[in-house]
């Protein structure tokens, strides 16, 4: 047994290190490690992982590009199943900032992660960038990869009197909750729509897609009608039935934080253009608008000291004066309002007027009374 181990191991030859230098047909990057394509949504995300766990920036980035490019179908039974929603839901929380995050190192208390730096190499030379750098720019990039694979060219009709379903699904249980959370107002303020247009003249391209999204939105919930269901099939109109009432409320609380949302960014003159859809508004509409209207006012007059106060001027008014767009659809809509009243009124006059000149007809003009004829003889 000894002399068969000593044989074998005598028999035993090392291997030849492998070379550094690769032939001539390999590329050098598929020497050392091969490069294998993303194959799916599922084998994105372990990479997106597998780079945030790791800290690195870069390929936090790149998978941040790449993310519309791959398929979402699974190619095996044991993946989990994902849906084309899915992935919007994973790049609106992107661009939020909740999926990215730091893991300081051992034995570092921060107190601010602001005022924390991450150093990395590019091109041979160190840089670095503070932890909300770091987040403002990723959710930046994801923005823009949003912009171009999901509000770009979203047609609002399929027809002359049907919206696209494209609108409907905004408004989908499992979809509405992340969707009001990307475009939701804090005080008043829009958190993920950076832009707020009152502080730059002119945008971006995907900050114009983004307007042009919100724009047709707006229309959507404001032109929708719970008995609008003229297209709809009867099968159709079964299977909504039970979700119809829930779809109406997430429409009638969507409309109000659309509204504060459109205030801060400077976007109601989608009203000021369409006469039908400033109809559309309702007291409670008008009284969002004159929360806004008075904050402002507040916030105004705490900042300078020397604005004037004029008394015979109402808080709608005076911010009126100073360009304030909401204050302009509320005068606006009480100026519509009144004509429509007026209208009203004329027409309901014009019918009584019509209805009286009737009854003259009938009643006052006397009836004439019919001849009895007269007997004749005959011969």
């Amino acid at each position: 047994m000894k002399e068969r181990i000593g044989l074998d191991k005598a028999s035993r030859q090392e291997p030849e290190p492998k070379s550094l230098i690769p032939p001539a047909d390999v590329h050098p990057l598929m020497w050392e490690k091969p490069i294998l394509p993303i194959a799916n949504w599922y084998d994105w995300l372990k990479r997106f992982e597998r780079a945030r766990q790791d800290g690195c920036i870069n390929d936090i980035s790149s998978r941040i590009f790449d993310g519309f490019t791959v398929p979402i179908s699974r190619l095996d039974w044991r993946e989990p199943e994902f849906t084309y929603m899915d992935r919007i839901i994973f790049y609106l929380r992107l661009t939020e900032g909740r999926l990215v995050n730091y893991d300081f190192p051992d034995g570092k208390n921060i107190i601010d992660q602001n005022d924390y730096k991450v150093y990395w190499m590019e091109d041979d030379k160190q840089v670095s960038k503070s932890i909300s750098k770091i987040k403002a720019s990723l959710a930046e990039k994801a923005f823009n990869q949003l912009c171009q694979n999901f509000f770009k060219d979203r047609e609002l009709y399929v027809d002359r009197n049907r919206f696209a379903e494209f609108w409907f699904s905004l408004l989908e249980e499992n979809f509405y909750p992340h969707l009001k959370s990307f475009l939701r107002t804090e005080k008043g303020v829009a958190k993920n729509l950076r832009w707020s247009g009152k502080n730059s003249e002119k945008l971006s391209h995907n900050e114009e897609i983004m307007c042009d999204f919100l724009r047709k939105f707006t229309v959507f919930l404001w032109k929708w009608s719970a008995n609008d269901d003229r297209w709809r099939s009867l099968q159709e109109r079964y299977e909504i039935a039970e979700r119809k009432s829930a779809f109406q409320q997430r429409i009638r609380e969507t409309r109000i934080w659309m509204l504060e949302l459109l205030a801060d960014i400077r976007m109601l003159d989608v009203f000021d253009d369409n006469e039908k859809l400033l109809a559309k508004l309702s007291r409670n509409h008008i009284k969002v608008l004159r929360q806004v209207v008075e904050e402002a006012a507040r916030q105004r007059t705490e900042d300078d000291d020397d604005v004037p106060i004029n008394n015979g001027m109402s808080i709608t008014e005076e911010s009126f004066a100073h360009g304030s767009p909401s204050a302009r659809l509320i005068i606006r809509w009480e100026i519509l309002r009144k004509i429509r009243l007026a209208e009203l009124i004329d027409t309901e006059i014009n019918l009584s007027n019509k209805q009286e000149r009737i009854a003259e007809i009938h009643f006052v003009l006397p009836r004439r009374p019919r001849q009895k004829l007269k007997p004749t003889l005959t011969h």
